[in-house]
């Protein structure tokens, strides 16, 4: 029997755990052969039907995420039209829900895996194999010989899973791509109930040594970033501690992508985190919100005041890049509620700062509590919340404009150190900036790098010497041209002075470059140019300061 893998991707940097994880578990079916069709979000559904279609399957298998179920619905049915006795098999996030109505919305389906798929598709496929139905498998809903729609019931756990193969034994495990992902954890033990997690299945956790041969496997195959999909990676002290140490002992030249709760973090853990040499670590930070009515009314646990605290302390640690999040659209929670939570976060300073619309999810408890807590979401993905009894739609459209913002300016290293004075400096910085730039047309489309640093200029500096600075200096790092009005510079023909600090290159690096000077207020700052060595941005940059008045 011929299984082909449609994996859907969100981008063509990102590669399907599923398709590895799954097959290394079915590697004890050797009567099915695996092959995989890998594609994007954007590509034709018609190329790619017709590349499945080639493979000749006895059954295509898929991962539904709320992000690929249209277009892997899409082929499926094409490829069914075309292969009306191949079965199609799909799991995933998108799955969690009743199936039932899925395959009914979906005729072309005929099955549909609850849970984690490990657990199920080996004894699945041998079903298959054998013409028998899938009867008592957990999680499984499938389609008769009749057309009736046939549950099993519950989540399929894979109760092995500390202890099966890693996913990179399988052939299909691609470390060709910018980042890998793995597991040293699954299950989640807070009760978040918009989360998919939410008292799913218990915690596992895999053994650190299995953990540390995997990584020694993955560095030998030449991976740079590893990206943990633990839901929470210090939910156990002791154990996030153990592993920190290895990442950062054992495995200098890897970096790590980590969610943490900042409410949880002890000293040990702190301890590590400052140790951590720069660009080691990025971590993702879960605030949510810091209303208390909000925060209650989802079951999130932890107080803000530790919440922020912790998001704090990783914010001054040198060697961890933090990114945090935020939701709007919670039950309870009100738009200054949401203008507070951004407002803290300004002022605090993660590197980025994700502002998203709740999403009421298939399988989590928020989708049986919606109803009664007043939300009205889309009935197709992403399922975001469009009302609710604090936030109508108009609100929650002005939220999405700041968190368009928030991507556009903020999470833009150029950017985002004038964004950061200016909230400090001026009250009502989120709502008047967020206003100023839906009038300009720069939330409602892609707006260049260039446009939005004209744009901030025009609107913020004005009378401010600070600002201006900011975005000048801003406007060079990123690579502009320091001839440009907005730039202010001059070229620089003598020899660049000495002392000073050198905030990027060396002074050997001088010498073969055009030099620019930057004359700020408080101090003059020497851009060297060297297309050898970069065709537009900077390669060295020499501060110094001016001599205060005395």
């Amino acid at each position: 029997m011929k299984l082909v893998w449609l994996a859907v991707n969100a981008s063509h940097a990102h590669s399907s755990l599923a398709l590895p994880v799954l097959q290394s578990a079915c590697a004890c079916v050797p009567e099915v052969s695996w092959q995989a069709v890998s594609t994007g979000l954007h590509d034709d559904p018609a190329a790619v039907t017709a590349a499945v279609w080639s493979a000749h399957p006895d059954v295509v298998a898929a991962t539904l995420y709320l992000f690929n179920r249209r277009q892997v619905l899409e082929v499926l049915a094409r490829v069914k039209a075309l292969l009306p006795a191949c079965r199609m098999i799909v799991g995933g996030p998108e799955c969690l829900g009743d199936n039932r109505e899925l395959l009914r919305q979906n005729p072309a389906l005929d099955g549909a895996v609850r849970g984690e798929g490990e657990a199920v598709l080996p004894d699945l496929l041998r079903c298959l194999l054998h013409g028998e139905p899938p009867t008592g498998l957990d999680g499984v809903c499938w389609r008769d010989a009749s057309g009736r729609l046939l549950d099993a019931g519950r989540r399929a756990v894979f109760a092995a899973w500390a202890t099966a193969p890693a996913p990179s034994v399988s052939p299909f495990y691609d470390t060709t791509k910018p980042f890998v992902q793995i597991e040293t954890s699954r299950g989640c033990t807070a009760h978040c109930s918009y989360c998919t997690s939410s008292g799913a299945a218990p915690l596992r956790w895999r053994p650190l040594a299995a953990i540390r041969d995997e990584l020694r496997e993955l560095q030998r195959r030449g991976v740079r970033e590893v990206r943990l999909l633990d839901r929470t990676f210090n939910a156990l002290d002791e154990r996030a501690s153990a592993l920190l140490e290895l990442f950062l002992a054992d495995f200098a030249g890897l970096r790590f992508h980590l969610e943490i709760d900042p409410a949880k973090l002890t000293p040990a853990l702190r301890r590590l985190l400052q140790s951590a040499p720069p660009g080691a670590l990025h971590v993702e930070a879960g605030l949510q919100t810091t209303g208390l009515a909000a925060r209650a009314a989802v079951g999130r646990g932890g107080t803000v005041a530790a919440a922020l605290e912790g998001i704090d302390f990783l914010c001054r640690c040198a060697g961890v890049l933090t990114h945090v999040d935020l939701l709007a659209g919670l039950p309870g929670q009100t738009l200054t509620d949401v203008e507070r939570d951004v407002a803290l976060l300004l002022e605090l300073g993660p590197a980025e700062i994700q502002l998203e619309i709740l999403k009421v999810l298939p399988g989590t408890p928020l989708r049986e509590q919606a109803q009664r807590q007043g939300l009205c979401w889309a009935p197709e993905p992403p399922y975001d919340v469009l009302s609710t009894p604090e936030l109508d739609v108009l609100a929650l459209r002005r939220v999405a404009g700041w968190s368009r913002l928030l991507d556009g300016f903020y999470n833009v290293p150029a950017l985002q150190p004038a964004v950061r004075r200016a909230a400090e400096l001026r009250p009502g910085f989120l709502v008047d900036f967020a206003a100023s730039c839906q009038a300009a047309g720069l939330l409602t489309a892609p707006a260049s790098l260039e446009r939005r640093f004209r744009h901030l200029h025009a609107t913020l500096v004005e009378g401010n010497a600070e600002l201006d600075a900011l975005v000048r200096l801003g406007w060079l790092q990123a690579g502009f041209s320091p001839a440009d009005r907005l730039a202010g510079a001059g070229p620089w023909k003598a020899a660049v002075p000495e002392g000073g600090e050198w905030l990027q290159g060396q002074a050997e690096m001088v010498a073969s470059g055009r030099v620019w000077q930057l004359a700020l207020p408080a101090a003059d700052y020497w851009f060297v140019y060297d297309r050898r060595h970069s065709p537009q941005r900077p390669v060295v940059c020499l501060r110094r300061p001016r001599p205060t008045a005395t």
